[in-house]
């Protein structure tokens, strides 16, 4: 019997390295047209991964499934990919590999030609020193830029009282603060964390004035798609004064700092400031098609506006406000802008209280009370006591008691066993083996058994 469990488990693992035979992948390594000494290749399948330190040349095996894609990276770069060929295949695949040059990016130093990758922990980039000056107007800790490697990116300014400052280095800053990151990140990924990004604020345009006149927003609103949607703020114009409202522009660079992707938005903050206390501010944004062709390509920041036009128009709303207190919007454009061509109307008034409209009471003209039993249609049947013609049943009756339906007969169902999905054929090839291999065991067991009973009744 132990003999049997041993046949068992044995097949069982015959059948576990069929399913998982390698390939072999051998060949030369060339790293700009010389042998490739140290270096780390790795080659990945869609089963498992491999990763080995190479001097000219390599013989790896990989299983993986027949047809699917087998990739080979050298340090850390990807250099080719192949389909997955039969199993238990010798392959000969020569690898050719170049090295970057200074602001590639890299993951070993290996892979730059000066052997230097700076923050190749996170996305390095290839240097011939032990920093990298990208002349983007951003002092990058990162790549290790300072005031002194990179005047360029890290301009010292220096302050009215002839005190040097070192906070303001060039034409970008870096954003620390949370709030304000979490905010530009959440406009194109949901939860994003913020430690995985390097938000960036680019430039320094500066803030526009404007104040538009009543009559202005007045013909606006009257020329909307939808005219109710502005008709309770053109009520509240005839008394209402503008407002200055100031527009500031900004452009930021959201980088993912582990994908190296880079995301330009450009975000619009518009501020009044309430002249007394108590009022109602309305502030109109007209933004232009050219700059957005939808509401829904806006992205708002805190207070939400209504939709006035879809082209798009839209309204913030305060009341009760107090006197001297600045009440601000934003909103967000996808790309990079230096200038957002929209008109801004300000107003305030006194605060409104919308009057409930008067309940309108409408006399219903007095009918006769109508007789039960003296409505009887076609068929005779009295409708107001329930009852209907039922054609099936050939009678009035009330289908809450009685349904004016067929009997219906015992329905008979048969179960019919879908077939079996044709799979790959050499799994079913598999499939009999294990079954031939599992009936050659018990033809054996059985057989033994015979003989011994056999010489067991002719002693």
């Amino acid at each position: 019997m132990n003999k049997i469990f041993v046949y068992f488990f044995v097949s069982l693992f015959c059948l576990g390295i069929v399913f998982a035979l390698p390939v072999t992948y051998k060949g030369n390594i060339s790293i700009d047209n010389a042998t490739g000494n140290g270096v780390e290749l790795k080659v990945v399948s869609s089963l498992e991964e491999v990763t080995t330190t190479v001097n000219g040349s390599y013989v790896i095996n990989i299983a993986g499934e027949e047809g699917k894609n087998t990739s080979f990276y050298i340090w850390g770069k990807l250099v080719d990919k192949v389909i997955q060929p039969v199993q238990t295949s010798v392959v000969e695949y020569n690898l050719f590999f170049n090295k970057s040059a200074n602001g590639e990016s890299c993951s070993f130093d290996n892979a730059c030609i000066n052997g230097i990758c700076v923050n190749k922990e996170v996305v390095g980039v290839c240097s011939s020193e032990n920093y990298y000056c990208d002349n983007d107007g951003l002092c990058d800790v990162d790549y290790g830029e300072t005031t002194t490697n990179c005047g360029g990116d890290c301009r010292r300014t220096t302050s009215s009282s002839g005190g040097g400052s070192y906070t303001n280095y060039g034409s970008k800053t870096i954003i620390e603060d949370t709030s304000t990151k979490q905010s530009l990140i959440d406009t194109f990924v949901q939860d994003g964390n913020p430690d995985d990004y390097r938000v960036v604020a680019v430039g320094d345009v500066p803030n526009t004035k404007s104040t538009e006149s009543v009559d202005s927003l007045n013909k606006v609103l009257s020329e909307l798609s939808v005219p109710g949607n502005g008709r309770q703020t053109q009520e509240m114009l005839s008394s209402s004064g503008e407002l200055t409202v100031t527009k500031g522009v900004q452009k930021y660079e959201i980088k993912n700092k582990q994908t190296g992707k880079t995301t330009k938005k450009t975000r619009v903050t518009l501020s009044v400031t309430s002249k007394k206390d108590g009022q109602t501010i309305v502030i109109v944004e007209v933004v232009p098609k050219g700059v957005a062709n939808s509401a829904d390509l806006l992205e708002f920041f805190g207070v939400t506006p209504e939709v006035l036009e879809s082209d798009p128009i839209v309204q913030w709303t305060f009341t009760d406000t107090k006197a001297g207190d600045v009440y601000n919007v934003d909103y967000a454009i996808e790309g990079s802008l230096n200038s957002v061509a929209s008109t801004s109307y300000g107003i305030e008034t006194d605060n409104i209280v919308v009057e409930e409209e008067p309940e309108v009471i409408v006399d219903e003209p007095t009918t006769e009370p109508e007789i039960v039993g003296n409505d009887t249609d076609e068929h005779g049947c009295i409708g107001s006591a329930g009852y209907t013609w039922c054609e099936i049943k050939q009678k009035c009756l009330r289908e809450f008691e009685e349904p004016c339906e067929e009997i219906k007969g015992e329905v008979t169902s048969e179960v019919v066993n879908p077939a079996p999905e044709q799979g790959d054929n050499k799994f079913i090839v598999l499939g009999v083996i294990f079954v031939i291999i599992i009936l050659v065991i018990l033809w054996s067991y059985f057989n033994k058994k015979k003989a011994k009973l056999m010489a067991e009744v002719e002693e």
